[in-house]
């Protein structure tokens, strides 16, 4: 077998490899979306009290009846404040993350799939620039009485997202 043989075979490979990648992302998203409707309406509400990096709301989600709620909420738990003024409510119960977050993690499964069948290039600076919007709105957010809205967090998550998806495609294609 010739060079080009091996190319046309690792391309192949890296397809597939990329394919169940990106499903398992979209997937996740998904997941996100729809895993309130999974719990009895109105049950789920963390209030404010959360933070990254903590397990405060385990007790509230290992009484969850589905174990994929169990599973999804407890990602949230840790990866994010999951404050209940900073995010969405499906079916009466708390996205398992905040607006921003969600807006992240949906459209890195998205744009992942995406990407699998269209091409996205774009210069470094144009990376930085979509996620400047979400630096800019939380940084500020942090540092002053500013207080931003959950339909601002949900369209910096986005743009963050698409740039940590075609930044890391880009990392991968070179």
């Amino acid at each position: 077998m010739d060079i080009s043989g091996i190319v046309d075979i690792r391309k192949r490979e890296m397809s597939r490899l990329r394919l169940i990648i990106s499903s398992v992302l979209l997937l996740f998203g998904a997941l996100l979306l729809i895993t309130p409707l999974f719990e009895p309406t109105g049950t789920v509400n963390f209030g404010e009290d959360g933070m990254v990096n903590g397990f405060e709301h385990a007790s509230d989600i290992s009484a969850m009846r589905n174990p994929v709620s169990r599973l999804i909420y407890t990602f949230g738990d840790w990866e994010c404040h999951q404050h209940a003024s900073r995010s969405f409510f499906v079916n009466g119960n708390q996205m398992p993350v905040c607006a921003r977050c969600t807006g992240i993690f949906v459209s890195i499964g998205i744009f992942a799939f995406l990407l699998v069948f269209f091409r996205i290039k774009m210069p470094f600076w144009m990376i930085i620039a979509l996620i400047l919007p979400l630096a800019l709105d939380g940084g500020i957010q942090l540092i002053t009485a500013y207080e931003s809205t959950n339909i601002l967090r949900l369209i910096t998550g986005i743009l963050a997202g698409l740039a940590t998806v075609v930044g890391f495609d880009s990392i991968i294609e070179d």
